[in-house]
């Protein structure tokens, strides 16, 4: 009778100890999910800013180049007219270089949050 009670037990404590097991790898399982979607929405946000201040510093170029064609047809004469183009060509060059700056920027995130989701997918 000792026996049996112990063996019982026994398969008791192996049958207890196999469903924690499946919980704990169903939790696990949950909470990759959980980061990886946490990922993918980063990764989202990245996306839409590199590709906004990418957009962005296109614009900003443009618009100086468009602006210095028309300044070729229509040259400087005067001291102030020279120091205004002066003073317009810094502020566009300041713009496209912030404009540039912000694309290095949102490149660098957007490759870190690829990573970041890579790793998570490996891990799920």
């Amino acid at each position: 009778a000792p026996l049996k009670i112990g063996a019982i037990i026994r398969a008791h404590y192996f049958q207890f100890r196999a469903e924690a097991r499946i919980a704990q790898q169903a939790w696990d399982a949950r909470a990759s999910r959980i980061k990886l979607r946490r990922c993918r929405l980063r990764r989202d946000d990245a996306a839409k800013r590199f590709f906004s201040a990418r957009a962005n510093e296109w614009r900003e170029k443009s618009q100086m180049c468009l602006w210095r064609a028309k300044q070729k047809v229509a040259k400087p004469k005067t001291r102030l007219e020279r120091q205004k183009y002066a003073n317009q060509i810094a502020f566009y060059h300041q713009r496209s270089e912030e404009a540039e700056d912000e694309h290095a920027q949102a490149s660098d995130s957007l490759r870190d949050a690829l990573d970041e989701e890579i790793i998570a997918l490996l891990d799920a």
